[in-house]
């Protein structure tokens, strides 16, 4: 890009308000998790991808991403049952617990 086109279109990009961008779509997911990917049920499962849960229908690939946690989720894990699922996280430095997120 010319100098001249690099300043037109820093002055197009700044004639735009900024707004908070989206999280639309999460690839990967945290391989030191304990069952890192667990079914929801036979056309959805559920992954951990950094302090993100993602539950996503395997036809569609369409997801839902919680960001309940503060730190990297190690461990996913569902009920069927009663439709919860649960996700712990790496335990803070001096904390006797770490946290558990449940979600339904």
């Amino acid at each position: 890009m010319m100098a001249q086109d690099w300043a037109a279109h820093q002055k197009d990009v700044t004639a735009f308000p900024l707004a908070k961008p989206v999280l639309s779509q999460v690839h990967g997911y945290h391989a030191a998790a304990r069952s890192a990917t667990v079914f929801l049920s036979e056309q959805k499962i559920a992954f951990a991808a950094g302090s993100l849960v993602v539950s996503m229908e395997i036809g569609s690939r369409r997801q839902d991403v919680m960001s309940a946690h503060s730190d990297a989720v190690t461990c996913v894990a569902s009920s069927p049952a009663t439709a919860l699922g649960a996700s712990g996280q790496v335990r803070r430095k001096g904390a006797k617990t770490a946290e558990v997120v449940l979600w339904g």
